[in-house]
């Protein structure tokens, strides 16, 4: 019995600390990861060499004691660094391109530099959340270069707790979660991530809309429904590359005395390439893109006493050629809205062309 009963109590424990276990790595999955970066010497002088080592110690001493969130080895930080800039400071986009290599959510970096004229060492120090537009600035940090300069780290850190505090304040109650610190208790940096364009190359698109003729296709048809499928990559910068396909069948205008109507059907396939500006909170993209291809048609006629379909058909393709513009806003991680305004060029064997003017709705999947 006692055996049992001893089996029983060894049992429990070891649910016990499985349990507990398993609600320490759920916590952890949802604390923010922070990288803190060497701060670069600016300083042209070999006389200054312990400060990096220093003011990143003081950070990661001062952000422990004060904060709850999971820091990404050291060694590791300043390597990911290398690649995208070997020397130098990271911009608002190089830090926010950090985060999102790195599955980083806080990104503290700095330099520091000497002023000859005031002798004194200045420290500047920025904060990324993962975005162009979440990258903040800290006030700069001077100290004479006395005794007092070893005193500069703790300041720094104390600057970043600061700003830092303020961030968990702001994610709580962005969450719905403003409610007061115990006394005593670390303040839980969570891990969100920003939803921003940036580093998804690929962006499939859906559209729905209205096709209406103009020029010469304007008389005789009328406009018509229409539905697009697009797909488009990124390869350099804000450049992309893609194709577009889109279906629509025009009818000719109703007249009472008409006896006989026709429609044009056309599907046009083009290859574009095109240019992307991101802004606003970088959740906004307008793009400007030219493009060529080919597009099937059929012509037909039809008698309106005739029930048993076309009098006449005919089937062809010709080259067509293709401009638009368009608005996206990202609404979520990987779904976004759009509006896009366009032209289709329809040509023929004698090159005579149509043209067919689009506005279409559009909802993407970005990746």
């Amino acid at each position: 019995m006692r055996a049992d009963y001893k089996k029983l109590m060894a049992l429990f424990a070891c649910l016990s600390i499985s349990a507990v276990q398993l609600s320490a790595a759920d916590k952890t999955k949802s604390l923010a990861r922070v990288a803190i970066l060497t701060y670069e010497d600016d300083t042209g002088t070999k006389n200054f060499g312990y400060m990096p080592n220093s003011l990143t110690e003081a950070i990661d001493k001062s952000l422990q004691q004060k904060f709850e969130y999971v820091r990404e080895d050291p060694a590791k930080s300043d390597a990911a660094r290398r690649k995208i800039k070997s020397t130098g400071i990271l911009n608002a986009a190089e830090a926010a391109q950090y985060c999102a290599r790195n599955d980083v959510q806080i990104l503290v970096l700095g330099q520091f530099k000497y002023d000859a004229a005031k002798k004194q060492i200045v420290v500047d120090t920025y904060i990324s959340l993962g975005s162009k537009e979440n990258y903040r600035a800290l006030p700069e940090r001077r100290n004479p270069t006395d005794a007092s300069i070893f005193g500069l780290a703790d300041k720094v850190a104390d600057d970043i707790v600061a700003e830092m505090t303020k961030i968990a304040k702001e994610q709580k109650l962005n969450a719905g979660k403003a409610t007061a610190a115990q006394k005593g208790e670390k303040l839980e940096l969570e891990k969100q991530i920003p939803v921003v364009w940036a580093f998804k190359d690929f962006t499939a698109n859906l559209s729905v809309g209205v096709a209406s003729p103009i020029d010469d296709l304007k008389e005789p048809y009328s406009s018509a429904g229409s539905i697009a499928v697009s797909a488009k990559r990124l390869v350099w910068r804000g450049m992309y590359a893609g194709a577009f396909m889109q279906f629509f069948k025009l009818n000719s205008r109703e007249t009472q005395s008409a006896s006989f109507s026709s429609s044009l059907t056309a599907i046009p396939l083009t290859l574009n390439l095109g240019y992307s500006w991101f802004f606003w909170s970088d959740r906004w993209r307008f793009d400007v893109e030219l493009g060529g291809g080919y597009y099937g048609g059929k012509f037909a006629v039809n008698s309106g006493g005739n029930s048993s379909g076309d009098i006449y058909s005919k089937t062809f393709s010709n080259p067509a050629a293709r401009s638009a513009v368009a608005l996206h806003w990202l609404f979520l991680q990987n779904v976004s809205f759009g509006l896009e305004f366009g032209s289709v060029v329809l040509f023929d064997k004698g090159n005579e062309a149509g043209r067919v003017v689009n506005l279409l709705l559009s909802a993407g999947y970005v990746f």
